[in-house]
């Protein structure tokens, strides 16, 4: 494990992951997002219509790349903070199990949230994509000589 890297294997680092899924969690599980955007939605009818308009005519998938965002972001700091790749992908598919469970039981703590199985489509897509990105870097550093290949494999 190098532990050059700032972040990765820090007691801080796991504080950081956790204090994010809990908040993302919150996020999911709260009215005040869906009053948020749709505050942010009337700002931008105000301003310009013509063209919230239109993008609003065509995003038929809701607020699913949001999902991809916030939990992406999520994911990358609680797979970059893992030691090892094993832990990472292990970090990843618990992750992946916990925002299906989010999905499930948003309609038990939020009134104006529902199940949306485009929502933990985009959920995975945001997770997965922190994860190769993580696994991309590994593999350049590998290449590169600048971390062992041995990680890869634990």
């Amino acid at each position: 494990m190098n532990r050059k890297f700032l972040w990765v294997g820090r007691p801080w680092a796991y504080v950081i992951a956790g204090c994010a899924i809990v908040a993302t969690t919150i996020l999911m599980w709260s009215d005040g997002a869906i009053a948020l955007w749709g505050s942010m939605v009337a700002f931008a009818m105000g301003v310009q219509p013509e063209a919230t308009t239109t993008v609003m005519a065509v995003r038929t998938w809701g607020d699913a790349d949001l999902h991809v965002m916030v939990w992406g972001a999520t994911a990358l700091l609680l797979i970059s903070a893992l030691p090892t790749m094993r832990a990472r992908i292990s970090g990843a598919a618990i992750l992946l199990a916990w925002t299906a469970f989010v999905e499930l039981a948003q309609p038990w703590f939020t009134a104006m949230r529902s199940r949306q199985w485009v929502d933990l489509l985009g959920n995975t897509i945001g997770i997965t994509g922190a994860l190769c990105a993580v696994l991309a870097i590994h593999g350049i550093a590998v290449l590169i000589g600048k971390r062992s290949s041995v990680d890869a494999h634990q």
